[in-house]
């Protein structure tokens, strides 16, 4: 396989993994042969298809992520301490830059002595590089990623150890991070051209043959070695050793872009892995239609005129890109037209997520990244996707209205759905809405403007789905419209949906878009906002009974505990805690988290080792942590017998 540079793909030469076409439903999973097989793989009408890693991204490109790649996983390389890092680091770690007159150049030949394995060649301290104009010798040894590095080591021949030691010498690492450029605290330059380390050794007075160095345990992207003439006789250095200890601290890798053959559904993403605690493991994903992800410019020279064809009108490949000269290549942007931005990294815990895909696409692509430390580290077994072919609709664009109600009232909703099929697509037969809290109902469904019947399949707190009669091909471009009822309680809240073939159970629901479904409504989004929000995200508390009796009858043994919460950023603290009229704590309630929306508790009148409170009037309080601070709300219950 070619080497795959998401910056600099080739639309001619470009290496794309092509796999067999779905027919109905595929599933596909990337690594992890030696896991069990899903069990869906195994019913009536489901292909399984198992890749390696090394099937869907090239070698040479993980290796220079970071990345050490099995068939079955991916995890970050790891560095031996008992490996020496500069034998071979130009063929397998990176560069080696010397300083001579004209600033950082690439070390000559000549110093590969130090690093080579022969402990007979030596490189001779006796000042010979400042005929190039630098009084001492610097070398940096510049890794082609971040790594951590455990220590240094270096001697002359052992014949020569106690009379070629070296007396002077500075070590300085550099972590890659250019905003740190100009306050750290050796700064080399020449010319022009120089580079920035933090001083981790400095000796003036060394007399040991055998020097070896313990580095910090921070990353190292440049590590620089100053070495400077004895003030009496020369120096030698017979092997200079570098070793590294751990996992590589950032790792990534890419596929290749991966062509499913023809455009299709892509269903749930699920993933298989783990990494201890300290490390993270994040997974994304882009779609698109061609196979090439970005938009190649070339400098018109016309004023500041850039163009995305050629001299001749043809659209410009990274091939073309590739061979114009340097002042003609205006740069490589991503491809908005064609292809999606990398998704959002995925929760990992939850082993799973929606493919933010909003119509069929033709060309996926994965992008792992894994963060380790000293301590922990990551493996990521597999990431796995399914596909329906052929696809439910060639797009389904749907938008909602009101798109503004008022926070915690039931409003009428209008969902507008507007079918793209062409013949071929399956077509479907029910719909899903998600929704914040449950809805209080489905009044109608109209397709084309005409009442139809439908079923209510599902109604509950996540939202609900409709059977109703068949949208396929002779139907597309007519109006979907389902009237319902529901509140919200965030800024923003989005109804989501999906279509499916009720059929076909197994093949993959799709999403609908948000977008201009209706000509004569100017929604164009599935997002709602709140008509009022005020400052307080903590409101409505009652109690219910206001007075109960917790003593087993029957009757009033439970306190019903109510609230809304508006407008809150995930989940958040909550908390309720029983006091008496003296404001004495006399039991914590509930100690618990909640999201926007009712909040609704039950408390069965037990204390502290579960004994019933003694009867008395009591204050509930309930303490809410939001990003704006703390909020109580406080009412009265008695508590009888």
């Amino acid at each position: 396989m070619k080497i795959l540079r998401l910056a600099a793909l080739a639309a001619a030469g470009l290496t794309v993994l092509t796999v067999p076409a779905a027919e109905s439903l595929t599933i596909y999973r990337i690594g992890g042969a030696d896991q069990v097989r899903p069990a869906k793989a195994d019913q009536a009408g489901v292909d399984f298809v198992q890749l390696d890693w090394s099937d869907v991204g090239d070698a040479d490109l993980v290796d220079a992520a970071q990345m050490d790649v099995d068939p079955s996983f991916v995890e970050p390389t790891l560095l031996e301490q008992n490996i020496n890092l500069a034998r071979n680091f130009r063929e397998e770690r990176g560069r080696i830059r010397a300083l001579d007159w004209i600033g950082w150049t690439v070390s000559p030949a000549t110093d590969d002595v130090m690093w080579d394995g022969d402990t007979t060649t030596v490189f001779l301290g006796d000042g010979h590089w400042t005929a190039h104009g630098t009084l001492w010798r610097e070398i940096a040894f510049e890794f082609n990623g971040i790594f951590i590095l455990d220590r240094v080591r270096w001697s002359p021949r052992e014949r020569h150890l106690e009379d070629r030691f070296m007396e002077s010498f500075r070590i300085g690492i550099n972590d890659g991070d250019s905003f740190k450029d100009g306050t750290r605290d050796i700064n080399i330059t020449q010319r022009g051209s120089g580079l920035d380390f933090d001083l981790v050794a400095f000796e003036t007075e060394n007399t040991d043959g055998v020097v070896e160095v313990q580095l910090p345990p921070t990353p190292v992207k440049l590590l620089l070695f100053e070495f400077r003439e004895n003030k009496r006789g020369i120096w030698e250095i017979a092997e200079l050793e570098i070793y590294g200890r751990g996992r590589a601290p950032s790792s990534t890798y890419e596929s290749q872009v991966i062509d499913l053959g023809r455009s299709v559904t892509l269903g749930d993403l699920t993933w298989g892995g783990e990494h201890g605690e300290g490390a993270s493991i994040d997974v994304a994903l882009r779609t698109g239609d061609d196979i090439d992800p970005n938009v190649y410019w070339r400098n018109t020279f016309r004023g500041d005129e850039i163009s995305r064809f050629d001299a001749d009108g043809g659209k410009l490949t990274f091939a073309d890109y590739d061979d114009l000269r340097s002042t003609e290549k205006g740069g490589i942007t991503h491809d908005t037209e064609a292809w999606d931005f990398w998704s959002t990294s995925y929760d990992f815990s939850a082993g799973s997520g929606t493919v933010g895909v909003s119509r069929p696409r033709q060309f996926v692509q994965f992008q792992v990244g894994i963060e380790s430390t000293l301590e922990a580290t990551g493996r990521l077994d597999y990431v796995q996707f399914e596909v329906s072919d052929p696809p439910i609709a060639t797009n389904a664009i749907a938008e909602i209205s009101p798109t503004v109600v008022p926070a915690g009232i039931v409003s009428p909703f209008t969902y507008k759905l507007l079918p793209i099929l062409q013949p071929g697509d399956l077509g479907f037969d029910h719909i899903e809405i998600s929704t914040p809290v449950q809805a209080e109902g489905i009044d109608a469904v109209r397709h084309g403007g005409v009442d139809v019947a439908f079923d209510v399949v599902r109604l509950d707190s996540t939202g609900f789905e409709l059977r109703l009669p068949r949208v396929d091909a002779s139907r597309t471009h007519e109006l979907v419209e389902i009237d319902f009822r529901s509140s919200i309680y965030s800024f923003g809240t989005e109804f989501a949906g999906r279509v499916y073939d009720g059929d076909r159970p197994l093949e993959v629901r799709q999403a609908v878009s948000a977008g201009d479904a209706d000509a004569f409504d100017d929604s164009n989004t599935l997002s709602v906002a709140l008509a009022r929000v005020g400052n307080e995200a903590l409101s409505k508390l009652s109690l219910d009974p206001p007075a109960f009796s917790p003593n087993g009858d029957g009757v009033n043994d439970v306190l019903r505990i109510q609230a809304e919460l508006l407008n809150v950023v995930g989940d958040v603290p909550i908390r309720v805690d029983l006091y008496d009229l003296g404001g004495r704590r006399v039991h914590r309630v509930l100690d618990d988290v909640a999201a926007s929306g009712p909040y609704a508790r039950n408390w069965n009148g037990r204390g502290r080792k579960g004994a019933l409170v003694p009867p008395g009037i009591y204050v509930v309080r309930v303490e809410l942590d939001t990003d704006g601070g703390l909020e109580t709300i406080s009412r009265i219950v008695s508590v009888v017998y």
